[in-house]
């Protein structure tokens, strides 16, 4: 993104407990952005690592899709990381 001054706030899908890729990004952030998890429970290891965590609707829910973009537009997200294909087909369309 032209004119961005630091790394883009990260958001890591289907994030479970997935704690080495969570903090493989804030290492490489270096404290210079924030790394989010999402998953359909709170109650997951990624959520107890990770810089902050949502609860968010099952990928084939008809609402799935559109609060991702949310939750990248409200809190300043410019990677959208998704850990399982099947999470590929709908935000490849998208």
């Amino acid at each position: 993104m032209i004119g961005r001054t630091s790394p883009p706030h990260v958001l890591i899908t289907s994030a479970a407990a997935k704690v080495p890729l969570i903090q493989g990004f804030q290492e490489a952030l270096q404290d210079n952005g924030k790394v989010y998890s999402a998953d359909i429970t709170g109650d997951c290891a990624a959520a107890c690592f990770s810089d902050g965590h949502f609860v968010v609707a099952r990928n084939d829910a008809p609402e799935a899709l559109e609060q991702l973009l949310d939750l990248c537009v409200m809190n300043g997200i410019g990677l959208l990381v998704p850990t399982r294909d099947g999470e590929l087909p709908a935000l490849a369309a998208a």
